[in-house]
C-alpha cells in the first residue's frame, strides 16, 4: 500500500522562469527569493510561454512528499501581474538597439575608456608591471 503526498490548493505569487516545454515544468522565485517548482498541462502552455519572466500569481494543487519534503505545484490558473511592467513584453517588443540604449551601453573607441578614475596607485603598478612582463614573454 503506497501512501499519497497530501495536497492543498495554493496561490504563489513571483517571477515565472525555467520553463521547460518538453517536461512541462517551471518556477516561479517569490520577494523572498524562495522558488516553487511548476508542474503545468499543456494547455497552459501558452500561458506559460506568454508569461515567462514576468511577475505572475499561480494557483493550483501543492504536492508535498512525506519523505522527500520537496513541494511540487500542480498549476490550475495563470494570471500575469502588471502587464505594462512585464519583463516578456520588455523583452518580446524592444529591439536590439533600443536594448542597448535604454541599459547605456556602447562601444568602446580607447583603451583610455577602460581605466578606473581612481585607480589603487599599488594595483596600477601591479597592473603596469604585469603588462612590460607579457611584452617581454617572460
Amino acid at each position: 500500500m503506497t501512501v499519497q503526498p497530501e495536497r492543498e490548493v495554493v496561490r504563489v505569487t513571483g517571477r515565472l522562469t525555467e520553463a521547460n516545454f518538453r517536461r512541462r515544468t517551471a518556477e516561479i522565485w517569490d520577494d523572498s527569493d524562495r522558488k516553487t517548482a511548476v508542474v503545468f498541462p499543456e494547455s497552459l502552455a501558452s500561458e506559460v510561454a506568454d508569461c515567462l519572466r514576468a511577475r505572475v500569481m499561480a494557483v493550483g494543487e501543492l504536492g508535498r512528499s512525506p519523505r522527500s519534503r520537496s513541494s511540487v505545484l500542480h498549476l490550475d490558473q495563470l494570471l500575469l501581474l502588471d502587464p505594462e511592467r512585464s519583463w516578456a513584453e520588455f523583452r518580446r517588443h524592444q529591439s536590439t538597439e533600443e536594448l542597448v540604449r535604454r541599459q547605456g551601453v556602447r562601444r568602446i573607441a580607447s583603451v583610455r575608456e577602460m581605466t578606473f578614475s581612481d585607480p589603487d596607485p599599488d594595483e596600477a603598478e601591479a597592473a603596469v608591471e604585469e603588462m612590460r612582463r607579457i611584452r617581454r614573454g617572460n
